[in-house]
């Protein structure tokens, strides 16, 4: 009986030790899957790891893009402070300068610091023919002789100052498409407070005191640039009310000023054209008189047909060449060369006495008046005029030559028999160009 109990002891002993061991391969199983897990989670770190290096090398690119971006906005900036500067430069080089306009546009015994009117200033650079700029002497606030500048460097160049006129206020807008206006108006407590909007001050007109410039317009207001700076108002400008005719009476006194280019040759050779490459631009092209007719006579090549305007107080003839050209000399002839001395001749793309005046007819050789330039004269159209200053009298022309460097002397060789080549390059009779 103890033997048979031992038995079962003993087997159920194997049953725990079968037991046990199935326990234990488990257990080395879980630690098989432990250890698996462990590795997947050493990857998991290696991975992590690597991401992490990755993305320190990423910053650290990030960092040098930065930096890269950050010394491209300091050259940027230092660029920008550059342009700034030569910005500020050109405007001081383009300045004209005030000093002398003060010294020279009024007598000794009065200077601008105390009021003056910029029609002074113009005609002071009209008959001077100068005004320095202001790079090559500073302004310095104190009166001195204008006699100094005679000897200073002249800084108007390339520019011919025709002369100023006025401007109504019904012609304005057509002026401000072409010229920037000087105006003066009453200044009164409230425009000193002016911020931005349309100003509408000056209830009550009184005399004007301060002077601007009308740069443009709206059919509300006109806009004005001041002299006080950009901290000033709207940036240094301001609206001016059209409600109200002529308020604070900016429109009274409204100047424009007429310059036009000329190549004096500072930085090339004189723009002169020798004679034997002189060519008549002027034969068949269209001419109309002061009355309005058409004037064939005058460039039909024929020197004994003639043409004599109306009586008038500014009798003119207008030639227009059709097309640009640079004018060496002009020849005239008429048949009554007396009535032609003191008349002066233009040349431009007006086609009026505001284009450059390239000489007055002083004397006549025969029945020849003859205006040699000195250098060429670019321009489309010649304005010959004379004004007589209230009496009436008559031009009368016989034949326009205008000798230029470029054209043909006879422009019409390309044109149907009978026909000439008009002013707008199109083929005709004569009496229809």
């Amino acid at each position: 009986m103890i033997n048979n109990d031992i038995e079962e002891d003993n087997s159920d002993s194997e049953e725990d030790n079968s037991d046990n061991e199935e326990d234990n391969s488990d257990s080395e199983e879980d630690n098989s899957d432990n250890e698996e897990e462990n590795s997947d989670i050493e990857e998991d770190n290696s991975d992590s790891e690597e991401e992490n290096s990755d993305s320190e090398e990423d910053n650290s690119d990030n960092e040098e893009e930065d930096s890269d971006i950050e010394e491209e906005n300091s050259d940027s900036e230092e660029e920008d402070s550059d342009s700034e500067e030569e910005d500020s430069d050109n405007e001081e080089e383009n300045s004209d300068n005030e000093e002398e306009a003060l010294d020279c546009s009024y007598p000794e015994e009065k200077d601008g610091c105390r009021g003056g009117w910029y029609t002074s200033v113009w005609s002071y650079i009209q008959s001077a023919g100068r005004l320095a700029a202001m790079t090559d002497i500073p302004y310095f606030p104190a009166a001195d002789k204008c006699s100094r500048w005679k000897e200073k460097a002249n800084g108007i160049k390339n520019a011919d100052y025709i002369g100023h006129y006025k401007a109504s206020s019904s012609s304005l807008e057509r002026i401000l498409t072409m010229y920037i206006p000087a105006a003066a108006f009453t200044v009164e407590d409230e425009f000193y407070a002016y911020k931005d909007g349309v100003y509408s001050g000056c209830e009550t007109p009184k005399r004007v005191n301060h002077g601007v410039v009308i740069v443009g317009y709206a059919p509300r207001y006109w806009e004005v640039k001041n002299s006080w700076g950009s901290d000033w108002g709207d940036k240094g400008f301001a609206k001016f009310s059209r409600t109200r005719v002529n308020m604070c009476q900016i429109t009274s006194r409204v100047m424009y000023t007429v310059v036009i280019g000329r190549d004096r040759g500072e930085h090339d050779q004189p723009d002169v054209i020798p004679v034997d490459d002189l060519k008549n631009v002027a034969l068949h092209k269209t001419v109309t008189s002061s009355g309005g007719e058409l004037v064939t006579e005058a460039t039909d090549g024929n020197q004994d047909t003639c043409f004599s305007t109306k009586e008038s107080t500014n009798p003119y003839f207008k030639l227009d060449l059709g097309r640009a050209t640079k004018v060496q000399r002009v020849e005239i002839i008429s048949t009554d060369p007396k009535s032609i001395i003191g008349s002066k001749v233009h040349i431009g793309n007006r086609g009026d006495f505001l284009d450059k005046r390239i000489g007055v007819i002083r004397e006549v050789e025969g029945n020849r008046a003859l205006i040699d330039l000195e250098e060429s004269v670019e321009g489309s159209r010649l304005f010959w005029e004379f004004y007589s200053g209230g009496s009436v009298r008559t031009l009368t022309v016989c034949e326009i030559r205008v000798l230029a460097g470029d054209g043909d002397e006879d422009d019409t060789e390309d044109c149907p028999q009978g026909t000439v080549k008009c002013s707008d390059r199109v083929c005709r009779h004569a009496h229809m160009c």
